[in-house]
């Protein structure tokens, strides 16, 4: 009787576990499945910054979720533990270098980009943030994104 429990269990996990790696893929993750012996480890793969692991850990099957990966690679001290210094336009920005990008967040006609740029100037800031491309004759203006 006790092997019948235990097999009716252990068809019960997998199943619970099949629907976790289900919901997973319809999320767009992939994954790393491992069985062993005495627990099942699953690596998710793709950009988990936006995975709550607090809603994870709610999931009856999940025991607990640790992240071995860490956020903002660019940018973590982990990965990159010296200071980024750029030279943009003969101006040192980053460590030790005060610097402001300006600009406006949407913009409708050549002259109101040329008006915006001209102020950002005369307030002593170096760098210009566009939302527009010029090619030849072309202008394409770009839309605010929020």
């Amino acid at each position: 009787m006790k092997n019948d429990c235990n097999s009716k269990t252990k068809r019960r996990t997998k199943n619970e576990v099949n629907a976790l790696l289900k919901q997973l893929e319809d999320m767009g993750f992939d994954h790393h499945y491992s069985k062993g012996e005495n627990s099942t480890i699953v690596g998710i793969i793709g950009d988990t910054s936006t995975l709550d692991t607090d809603d994870l850990k709610t999931i009856d099957v999940v025991a607990d979720v640790k992240r071995v990966s860490e956020p903002f690679k660019l940018a973590n001290r982990k990965f990159h533990p010296d200071s980024s210094i750029f030279n943009i336009a003969g101006r040192t920005v980053g460590e030790g270098h005060f610097s402001v990008i300006a600009g406006p967040c949407s913009v409708e006609t050549v002259p109101q980009m040329t008006e915006t740029a001209e102020a950002v100037k005369k307030e002593r800031c170096f760098i210009f943030k566009r939302r527009c491309i010029q090619a030849e004759n072309i202008t394409l203006f770009i839309p605010r994104t929020s």
